[in-house]
């Protein structure tokens, strides 16, 4: 799109450009486009957890701080309850013994059932919206949010786990910092370049506002976090016009 814009690309090329990376996509995940249709006999291309993904975005453990959306459940003696064995056409719910909550019963635990809970949950939670997807925002920008099976969570001992640990912590807010501020001063002079930069951002930062909000899912703007980022040294440490040091000599000679 830059390159188009600033005439440094005809259109034919940026087509054909546009036509390889497709044909290279889908030959990428074809293999496992045609693993679905030889298992399902039917047309699947990637994966078919839509309904799972939305159910565990969307139940009563999201609405509390750092909640990652588990598998739908509702606390004991929930008033929903009653409502929610009806909703489920009588297959009521599963008490689990161990942490003494209600569950979507084992049977009930398919992409039909977590739609109907799903469905069910959204318009009588409407005043938690605002609530939730502020929840989601600060998972978003959360260094770490809770993952399973990583290798620094299994192995917390060894000295790589330590290592990567720290850098979390520590780097991640600094570059977020960074790119803020560098979002800010290209934005004044890049804004059309880098506009396909902010649209992935928001793209990105949106889905996870509508879904569950888990740094693991920030992972694959992170590398336009330090394209701003590098923005910003730009605008401090170069004469260009739009920068610091430019703006402060045309001061000086006026």
């Amino acid at each position: 799109m830059v390159l188009l814009r600033q005439q440094r690309l005809s259109l034919k090329k940026a087509v054909q450009a546009a036509l390889i990376i497709i044909v290279v996509a889908c030959a990428v995940i074809a293999p496992w486009t045609i693993r679905n249709y030889m298992l399902l006999h039917r047309f699947v291309p990637v994966a078919l957890g839509t309904a799972q993904a939305l159910g565990g975005a969307y139940n009563d453990t999201t609405l509390h701080p750092n909640a990652m959306g588990d598998m739908p459940w509702m606390p004991k003696g929930s008033p929903m309850a009653r409502s929610m064995w009806i909703n489920l056409h009588g297959e009521g719910l599963w008490l689990d013994a161990q942490t003494n909550k209600l569950r979507l019963p084992p049977s009930q635990v398919t992409n039909a059932g977590i739609t109907a809970y799903m469905e069910y949950w959204v318009p009588i939670h409407l005043r938690d919206m605002p609530r939730l997807l502020v929840l989601r925002l600060i998972n978003t920008f959360t260094p770490y949010t809770s993952e399973n099976g990583l290798p620094m969570i299994q192995f917390p001992t060894r000295i790589s786990s330590i290592v990567v640990w720290d850098l979390v912590w520590y780097t991640t807010p600094l570059i977020l910092l960074l790119a803020a501020r560098g979002l800010i001063v290209t934005w004044r002079r890049w804004r059309q370049d880098l506009l396909p930069v902010y649209l992935i951002i928001v793209l990105t930062i949106g889905t996870n506002l509508a879904t569950y909000g888990s740094s693991r899912f920030r992972a694959p703007i992170e590398p336009l976090f330090v394209i701003l980022a590098t923005g910003f040294f730009w605008w401090l440490c170069t004469d260009e016009p739009g920068t610091r040091r430019y703006r402060r000599r045309q001061k000086q000679q006026s």
